[in-house]
């Protein structure tokens, strides 16, 4: 059986502020946004599973990086936001 999980990592660093904050759940919708059009790299076992928990979420982030920089280079990425149908 495939296990496929997305997460939001410790690069998501923007402050919650209150219980409906738009500006948040703007910036948490870009970061998947952004992961999902790229390509998302699942990850195939939870962190901490077989390796230990911070080296298993420094290898998915690390993951994510290059995938979001070689996306951003094909000109893949585009502003969910700003983005007109």
């Amino acid at each position: 059986m495939d296990f496929n999980l997305a997460y939001i990592g410790p690069d998501f660093n923007v402050p919650h502020t209150s219980e409906f904050d738009r500006k948040y759940m703007d910036a948490l919708y870009d970061y998947g946004y952004r992961l999902a059009a790229a390509g998302y790299p699942w990850a195939s076992q939870p962190p901490g599973y077989d390796l230990p928990l911070n080296d298993a979420v420094q290898i998915q982030l690390e993951r994510q990086k290059q995938l979001l920089k070689d996306a951003g280079q094909k000109g893949i990425l585009k502003d969910p936001l700003k983005a007109t149908n």
